[in-house]
């Protein structure tokens, strides 16, 4: 548990796929126990096809939103200041860090949807977190403190064998 790299578990999912939480018994912080047989054959019926990085700087918001609207998947790597942490139902906006709040460090997020306020995300910690385990970033936010932004294009479903149907279900907001 010291981190990876978001290129990293992108390689994992085009190459392995990434099986769902319903079937993956350790949980999201067991990270010690490897993937029993029958997960590891879960995990093929959710693959990406390719990533490739969103550039940095000007054109990035466009960019994503582009992605989103095309149905691929984006991920961002993001700095975690306080205010991050501290993302309820009742407080899921996220927005630049203000005078006084610590850098805590990186970590990955899933963008499931925009609007003119900014990119609501998906977050691994759980539904107790945020709204229901989502909150928006402020545009200002992801324009000075996403990291990196890829793309990914999943694998079609007639490429695919016959999977169970997933609840995506984003929250209004």
């Amino acid at each position: 548990n010291v981190g990876t790299s978001l290129d990293a578990n992108l390689n994992i999912q085009q190459t392995q796929g990434v099986d769902t939480r319903a079937d993956y018994t350790q949980g999201d912080f067991d990270y010690t126990d490897q993937p029993t047989t029958r997960e590891i054959a879960g995990a093929a019926n959710y693959k990406i096809r390719t990533w490739s990085n969103i550039p940095r700087g000007t054109g990035e918001q466009q960019a994503i939103e582009t992605a989103l609207n095309s149905g691929n998947p984006v991920g961002l790597v993001i700095s975690i200041y306080t205010n991050f942490y501290d993302a309820t139902s009742s407080s899921y906006y996220v927005d630049v860090p203000t005078s006084g709040m610590t850098f805590q460090g990186y970590h990955g997020v899933f963008a499931v949807k925009y609007d003119a306020n900014g990119l609501w995300i998906q977050n691994s910690w759980g539904t107790s977190w945020g709204l229901h385990g989502y909150a928006e970033l402020s545009w200002a936010f992801v324009n000075s403190y996403v990291g990196q932004a890829v793309t990914m294009v999943p694998v079609s479903p007639s490429d695919m064998p016959t999977a169970t149907a997933i609840n995506t279900a984003v929250p209004h907001g």
